[in-house]
């Protein structure tokens, strides 16, 4: 069941009315149960009121409780009107307005959440209206007419003070925030019907002279009526449910509540005079005063509320501009924004002269403080880099954050290169210096810095940013903790680079890339357990090239996510191949993925397609990614669990042994680990203990351990001996082309242990 909705079946409300029609008409129809179908409507709403409230559980019930009173009083004084005790009738009647204004204002405060300051006064001015509407035309009537006793004058202006008290309520629930649903309407109606049936009772008698009017009882039992339908109707329970404030400002419905207002006391003074009325004006003329004040309230509070509405709109616009153009973490300039500002800075050294000086930051070492600390702590250092850039600005320069641990200086005015090489020599300087982390400890990284500059303005940002970029480069490949300058060589290794990515991307389209295979045997058997499959390229006119030779330049790029997914598709479809022509089922194909392509919501359909395309199963495929990637972003962990949905495996290559390293790995989307060269300095005692922790680490998770980079046999024989489970490397085979690896496949299956012995490259 809806938590909006009572456990009332909603037919229930409907059948009220219908039998309250009835009576109705019993009521008007047959004179002898006049009385008795008069009263039974009134009890008959009672108990709508009394049923719906105990079966529909409001969370506040309060309101109708009172409502229930007061209705209960009204039924006792029909009840005492038709055994003609008038005297007792009409107090028990004035007595119920006071319950049912309770329940109204009980309503209002539980519909309404924390200050509602315009609703409050919107209710007020209209209540205000209406009560010198009802004074002007009904009440100072009464008074001066002389046709009403003491007695009955009292009686009279006692409903029209109990009417104003229940328009007042009706009012305030219409001005509280909350829908409006079926049974509101109900309720207001049963309010307007009771005020109207008063006034028109009133009315008759004091200008009509119809000392006895049929028509308001009509209204009345109509109202005793949609009392009761409101408390059955299911939907009962939303009127007691808290809605947000209402603005200060003004609506068309609110504007039109408020012209309302302040025409009723000069309607009411027209009416007053057109019908020669014996009525004091002061209650008007008061009103009009009173009324006019408070709308000028309101109308102030209104535009107090436009000014600071205009004014939370434009600082949530500055802060919206300002987190697109700035680094959340940092607070500083982002890469759209830095590119921006370079641009602005070359625009002043082409108009006026000067020169334009970029510094591209990337820190060494970061990744480890990741991988010791964990990545809050890497979040801290980049904050600390930040602030420290930050304090070694002169006013005009301008730290920005590319993203990563990659950041950029923009400095104009530097006359020369020297001066921008010691500048940057003192930001390796200040960087490099430890960073405290709190709690967490104490880490140190450092810098590389590339240097490019412009002096006449006639390059772009982009341009700039780049061929600091290649000096940056150029800085870590030569060490680390260096600043370099952009040159002229630089220029042509970029032109270069260019060149490459240009003909390696054809060579992606024309399929001219070719797959090496180096086998994975097992480490006391020999036997080929599977092959990893190694990316070459054949460039015309520069010879079969290395992947470290180009795939640098395709991982800068979106042709490192094709050549993987070529990868991919032409290994398992020789391992398809060998499966068939050599029935080696047993074999696996270890594929290497970028992180690039780990992080690529494709990966996925790419590596289901080659399974599909080459019939193998997904376990018969491993791919192979560098751990600490795919630890770090909650991208690349997801997509390597969907991988693994598919059966496919997957091996951590250059798996770095360390506690946290080793930690993680219960929780890895991982099935291997492959420990390369750096692990196989045996012959010592040390660094066998040493192999040997990282292989019983491994193990004691469940992961079977690869140990690549196998060159000499005493290698081989400590792996075997520490009960590693696979080996690879030059001692055993070096890349071969796919016939050499097919040949070597039918070679081990005559002799096992032939995988053990040197190979020579294919």
């Amino acid at each position: 069941m809806s938590p909006s909705l009572g456990a009332v079946p909603p037919t229930w409300w409907r059948a009220l009315l219908a039998v309250g029609v009835a009576l109705l008409v019993v009521e008007f129809t047959v004179p002898a149960l006049e009385d008795v179908a008069y009263v039974a409507i009134g009890l008959l709403g009672v108990v709508g009121l009394g049923v719906g409230v105990r079966l529909n559980q409001p969370r506040h019930a309060a309101p109708w409780w009172a409502f229930v009173a007061g209705l209960s009083l009204w039924v006792v004084a029909d009840l005492l009107l038709a055994l003609g005790r008038d005297g007792l009738s009409d107090a028990a009647f004035a007595a119920g307005y006071a319950p049912l204004t309770l329940g109204l204002v009980l309503l209002a405060r539980v519909r309404t959440a924390g200050r509602d300051l315009a609703g409050l006064l919107d209710a007020v001015m209209l209540a205000l209206a209406l009560t010198v509407a009802f004074l002007a035309l009904l009440g100072w009537p009464v008074v001066a007419s002389g046709d009403f006793s003491a007695s009955q004058t009292a009686v009279e202006l006692a409903f029209v003070a109990g009417d104003l008290l229940l328009l007042a309520g009706l009012v305030r629930i219409a001005t509280s925030p909350g829908g409006w649903v079926l049974p509101m309407r109900l309720l207001a109606a049963a309010i307007a019907l009771v005020v109207a049936a008063d006034a028109l009772s009133l009315a008759l008698r004091l200008y009509g002279g119809v000392a006895e009017p049929r028509l308001p009882d009509v209204l009345y039992l109509l109202s005793y009526l949609a009392w009761g339908a409101a408390a059955l109707h299911p939907g009962m329970l939303v009127l007691t449910e808290r809605g947000r404030p209402q603005p200060m400002a003004l609506g068309r419905a609110r504007l039109g509540a408020l012209g309302l207002a302040v025409v009723t006391p000069t309607v009411c003074r027209a009416v007053q005079t057109l019908t020669e009325l014996r009525a004091t004006p002061w209650t008007v003329v008061l009103g009009t005063f009173v009324i006019t004040g408070l709308v000028l309230v309101r109308l102030r509070l209104a535009f107090t509320e436009v000014e600071a509405a205009h004014d939370e709109s434009t600082a949530l616009r500055d802060q919206l501009s300002h987190e697109a153009t700035h680094d959340g973490l940092t607070g500083l300039p982002n890469r759209a924004r830095g590119l921006v500002l370079v641009e602005s800075a070359l625009n002043r050294v082409f108009a006026g002269g000067g020169s334009v000086s970029v510094l591209f930051i990337d820190l060494d070492g970061f990744k480890q403080v990741n991988d010791t600390f964990g990545h809050r702590a890497g979040d801290v250092l980049l904050q600390r880099v930040a602030e420290r850039l930050r304090a070694a600005m002169r006013d005009g320069d301008t730290a920005i954050r590319l993203g990563g641990d990659e950041f950029v200086v923009v400095v104009e005015a530097l006359p020369d290169s020297d001066a921008a090489m010691a500048l940057a020599r003192r930001l390796i300087t200040t960087i490099s210096e430890p960073v405290t982390l709190g709690s967490l400890g104490t880490a140190k990284v450092g810098a590389s810095i590339g240097v490019s500059q412009c002096f006449d303005g006639t390059t772009d940002a982009v341009t700039l940013l780049d061929e600091a970029d290649m000096a940056a480069y150029r800085a870590k490949a030569g060490g680390r903790g260096r600043a370099e300058l952009f040159d002229p060589a630089m220029r042509a290794a970029a032109r270069e680079a260019e060149s490459l990515a240009s003909d390696l991307r054809r060579a992606v389209v024309d399929d001219r890339l070719e797959l090496r295979y180096q086998p994975i045997v097992d480490a006391h058997t020999g036997r080929v357990r599977s092959w990893e499959a190694l990316v070459r390229w054949n460039r015309p006119g520069h010879g079969l090239l290395t992947p470290g030779s180009f795939l640098p330049v395709a991982e800068r790029s979106e042709l490192i996510r094709d050549i993987d997914r070529w990868v991919v598709r032409a290994a398992t479809a020789q391992l398809s191949r060998w499966t068939t022509d050599l029935g080696r089922d047993d074999l696996a194909v270890h594929v290497n993925v970028s992180d690039r392509q780990l992080r690529r919501d494709g990966l996925v359909a790419d590596v289901a397609d080659a399974l599909a395309a080459s019939g193998l199963a997904g376990s018969r495929l491993v791919l192979e990614i560098d751990h600490a990637s795919a630890l770090a972003d909650p991208r690349a962990t997801a997509h390597l669990a969907e991988v693994r949905e598919l059966g496919v495996r997957v091996a951590f290559a250059d798996f770095e042994a360390g506690f946290r390293s080793l930690l993680a790995l219960p929780d890895a989307p991982v099935d291997l680990v492959k420990i390369g060269s750096d692990f196989l300095h045996v012959g010592t005692t040390e660094h066998d203990k040493l192999l040997h922790l990282v292989i019983q680490g491994v193990r004691a998770v469940g992961l079977d351990v690869i140990a690549e980079g196998v060159e000499r046999a005493d290698q081989l024989a400590t792996l075997r001996a520490l009960d590693c489970a696979m080996v690879q490397g030059y001692h055993l085979a070096r890349p071969m082309t796919t016939a050499k690896a097919g040949a070597y496949l039918q070679e081990a299956a005559l002799d096992p242990f032939s995988g053990l012995q040197p190979r020579t490259p294919g």
